[in-house]
């Protein structure tokens, strides 16, 4: 029997940038993966929210979009944060840096995320309006609060057998996926580059 993850005609490139010498992918250039992968969380949660129908037997499809969407927001943030360590941008010194590295291997919290972030490029904080980021760290504040470590998402129970997402009843695919764009694309986030 062959094995699912193997090369086929129509298999996709796991390194469609082409940035690395295909005969040694344990050597894989990171540049532009952080984006690559960010990317492919959001395109994936928008194809479902796209793909929703309103049949009430898709409703479990939300748990798949939150964690989407959820994880395209941290992989921002945490892509911010390395160009900003690696590009000489934070301003901290290389112990520091090493430091903020290290946290973020097992950080998932976006507001603190966020923080590392304002931390290590001080400007981000302060080039979008009040208004815009207001708005931004409103809606990164809700999706810290439904799923404080991205665990919420993926099990019905938390580590000491909690309940998850027991603060939400309803949550509008759509309008989910509007506030993800607007956070992302348009929003503090993309001005952090």
């Amino acid at each position: 029997m062959r094995g699912c993850i193997e090369e086929s005609e129509s298999a996709l490139r796991v390194d469609p940038l082409g940035y690395s010498d295909p005969r040694s992918p344990a050597a894989r250039s990171l540049i532009g993966r952080w984006g690559l992968y960010s990317e492919g969380f959001l395109r994936a949660g928008d194809r479902f929210v796209d793909g929703l129908t309103g049949s009430p037997v898709e409703d479990e499809l939300l748990y798949p979009i939150l964690s989407l969407y959820r994880h395209h927001i941290e992989m921002e943030l945490k892509g911010r944060i390395f160009d900003c360590l690696n590009h000489g941008l934070s301003g901290l010194t290389e112990e520091e840096n090493v430091s903020v590295e290290e946290k973020l291997t097992n950080t998932h919290s976006l507001t603190s995320l966020w923080a590392t972030l304002k931390k290590c490029h001080p400007k981000c904080d302060g080039e979008c309006a009040p208004t815009t980021r207001g708005a931004f760290e409103r809606l990164l504040t809700e999706l810290h609060n439904a799923d404080a470590n991205s665990q919420a998402s993926r099990y019905p129970v938390d580590r000491e057998g909690g309940q998850t997402l027991s603060r939400l009843a309803f949550v509008d695919p759509r309008v989910l996926k509007k506030g993800i764009h607007k956070m992302s694309k348009h929003g503090v986030i993309s001005n952090c580059a």
